[in-house]
């Protein structure tokens, strides 16, 4: 019997609350037999050979970077973030038999490269950036 693949997704990885939540539930499920779970970050700090540092292409990280200047310029709120940049991470992501996501916000993925997946999604809300539009708080 094949071992399912779950991949575990944050925009970043370090000592903050969703990311240290959403890296326990990748140990978590680590744990469970029959599980391979790989955690997937634009951003690494660990030294964890079950993470995987996504890199991105530098046209994508200089739009990302004019996103957030945008943010910055047009608003006093640096809580928010819009994740127009597309990227190709939704090809990768569909080699996993199921999506867990948790912060995705300051352009880890968009909606559109998130409905190009077409295996089972699990999505933690730790802000409310999904339901808000670009505020994870408001």
């Amino acid at each position: 019997m094949n071992n399912k693949k779950i991949a575990v997704f944050s925009t970043y990885l370090d000592n903050y609350g969703a990311f240290n939540a959403s890296y326990n539930i990748h140990k978590l499920f680590q744990g469970i037999n029959g599980v391979d779970s790989t955690y997937i970050t634009r951003k690494n700090y660990l030294k964890d050979n079950t993470v995987i540092e996504y890199k991105n292409n530098i046209l994508r990280q200089l739009l990302i970077k004019f996103e957030q200047l945008f943010h910055k310029l047009n608003s006093r709120d640096s809580t928010k973030s819009s994740n127009l940049t597309r990227s190709s991470l939704n090809k990768i992501l569909n080699n996993y038999d199921l999506v867990n996501f948790h912060w995705i916000g300051d352009s880890g993925i968009t909606v559109k490269d998130i409905s190009k997946i077409n295996k089972p999604i699990i999505m933690h809300l730790h802000d409310e950036w999904l339901f808000s539009g670009s505020k994870h708080y408001t």
